[in-house]
């Protein structure tokens, strides 16, 4: 199990992203009908990891958390006198689907856990004890489930004291992005139309950013709301011949990045903890990540672009 200084290493996971760390949520369901308990990663890959000894199934044990998408929000401390959240698992198998609807009609409770762990450290969770829900009011379809949950116990946490939302989760921001120009901007909402200074869609702010922080003058694109049409904006227009695409980014540059075959978002390139990009997203708004927390949220990058005005 890891010793108090761990539950250290995890704040400044959050607040720092370190290179060569990365924080891996996972949650336990689980439920008496169950053969054995459902455990999930937030992550491309599966991960064996050891369990605190005091869990209730299988403690001090290495078990095989899942890898699966899903989101976690869990309320600010003192939000409410019995706090709720959302849990939504997205792209689960029928199998777990099956198992929750069962559940979810039976007169027992569905317990979640969950339970923060660190990629270089996986010898127990960074939680101890971790937190634990009650699920209700399940639905689920054959892509997603989504559950309201309630814990008594939230308030009293001394660590995590922040809202858990997929938007935290996105940002880890760095200590020298607070002195940096773009602590000003991470935050800032989405939206569609958005075109600043309170909301922008991604293009409009990286127009914003490249006119305000760089001095260059990038066109408008209409039908934002419109992917197919952005993604061929992005494959196809006029402004590509003033930017050439490099190996290796520079503050400033801009980031083409997709989530299927071809680039439907771009962000800005920050010289900030070893690198990352600036980029307003639907869910999240203004975020700063790195490429890891990127990968981690489904975003591959296609390219690096440097300005070189007009030839």
């Amino acid at each position: 199990m890891p010793d108090p200084a761990l539950s250290q290493a995890l704040r400044e996971a959050y607040a720092a992203a370190p290179a060569d760390t990365v924080i891996l949520h996972t949650l336990e369901i689980w439920h008496p009908t169950f053969t054995e308990p459902i455990r999930v990663v937030r992550d491309h890959a599966d991960l064996l990891a050891r369990l605190e000894m005091g869990a209730p199934r299988g403690g001090g044990q290495k078990v095989t958390f899942i890898a699966l998408a899903f989101d976690l929000d869990l309320p600010p401390v003192d939000t409410a006198p019995v706090p709720e959240i959302t849990v939504t698992l997205d792209n689960v198998g029928q199998e777990i689907v099956d198992a929750l609807e069962a559940a979810a009609i039976s007169q027992d409770k569905i317990d979640i856990i969950y339970r923060p762990y660190l990629s270089t450290d996986l010898d127990g969770p960074h939680m101890d004890p971790p937190i634990t829900l009650t699920l209700s009011e399940v639905e689920a379809d054959t892509l997603r489930v989504t559950g309201r949950a309630r814990m008594l116990d939230v308030g009293n946490k001394a660590f995590p004291s922040i809202t858990y939302t997929a938007k935290r989760f996105l940002a880890w921001p760095d200590r020298r992005l607070a002195m940096h120009w773009a602590s000003a901007l991470i935050g800032l909402p989405w939206s569609v139309h958005g075109s600043g200074p309170d909301t922008f869609n991604c293009w409009e702010f990286v127009r914003t950013v490249q006119r305000n922080q760089f001095g260059r003058e990038l066109p408008e694109i209409g039908n934002p709301e419109d992917i197919l049409v952005m993604g061929r904006t992005f494959r196809d227009h006029p402004e590509r011949q003033r930017w050439v695409k490099v190996p290796d980014p520079l503050e400033g540059d801009c980031v083409l990045l997709r989530q299927s075959r071809h680039p439907i978002h771009v962000g800005v390139w920050l010289d900030v903890d070893a690198g990352g990009v600036l980029h307003c997203c639907q869910d999240s708004g203004v975020v700063f990540q790195r490429p890891d927390a990127l990968r981690l949220n489904g975003w591959a990058i296609e390219g690096h672009y440097r300005f070189i005005g007009d030839a």
